[in-house]
């Protein structure tokens, strides 16, 4: 695979990469192998989230946990 990058001209910095880790966290996601699931902050924060007052607060709500797919 790293040969194929070559060829197609990228460039990967080791400083950015990561390689051989049992688990990641990416944009809020936990992946691993047995698969990819919302960081528990997040979980958290929708759980405790304040009761929506308005029509505003309430689009921000559903699209929190539509994202995280909670």
């Amino acid at each position: 695979m790293l040969a194929d990058l070559e060829q197609a001209r990228y460039i990967i910095l080791g400083i950015k990469s990561h390689f051989y880790k049992d688990e990641i966290i990416v944009v809020g996601y936990h992946y691993n192998r047995k698969g990819q699931y919302p960081e528990e902050s997040k979980v958290v924060k929708i759980i405790y989230w304040r009761d929506c007052k308005d029509v505003t607060s309430a689009q921000a709500f559903l699209g929190v946990v539509v994202y995280y797919q909670i």
